[in-house]
């Protein structure tokens, strides 16, 4: 039912639910192929490619789409932070991180910022700061909320830098 957007997006929620992230990737790309996307919903397709190994890697190009349809969107700027973290693209995603904590008038980074923080860091090969970063991300107080957090991410590269081969 291409036609009813709130099913389109309990479609993907309910693949997020079950981190599936692959799936609800390709739900997303139903929404935007029927023309019903809003910025959240192109946020949310580019944020679900930090979760899995997408051919041609994070999607910057649709991050970059949804923070010119909200206009200074402080989680959708952090959502592209992250992915230019994931990439490398160190320096673009800090000034982006500092936009988003900005408008959000963040004196601090909150945990949400400490994963990007450490990803960041992870990149310059500072793995016992990305280690403290991402240990600063706390667990969402809804169980609901994790599957699609930055808690998760966090805890996937924790687990990554934590590895046997560290």
């Amino acid at each position: 039912m291409p036609d009813d957007l709130d099913l389109m997006r309990a479609l993907v929620m309910n693949a997020v639910f079950r981190q599936d992230y692959h799936a609800a990737y390709d739900f997303d790309q139903k929404l935007v192929a029927a023309g019903k996307a809003e910025a959240n919903d192109l946020n949310g397709l580019a944020w679900e490619t930090l979760f899995f190994d997408r051919a041609g890697g994070p999607d910057i190009e649709t991050a970059i789409k949804a923070t010119q349809l909200s206009q200074n969107n402080p989680h959708i700027l952090h959502t592209l932070g992250c992915l230019y973290a994931e990439v490398g693209k160190t320096k673009e995603a800090r000034e982006v991180l500092i936009q988003a904590m900005d408008l959000q008038n963040l004196d601090e980074p909150n945990p949400d910022y400490w994963y990007a923080l450490g990803r960041i860091a992870e990149q310059y090969g500072e793995r016992e700061v990305a280690l403290a970063d991402c240990a600063k991300v706390t667990t969402p107080k809804q169980a609901l909320q994790i599957p699609n957090s930055s808690y998760r991410l966090a805890q996937n590269r924790l687990k990554v830098l934590q590895g046997p081969s560290q």
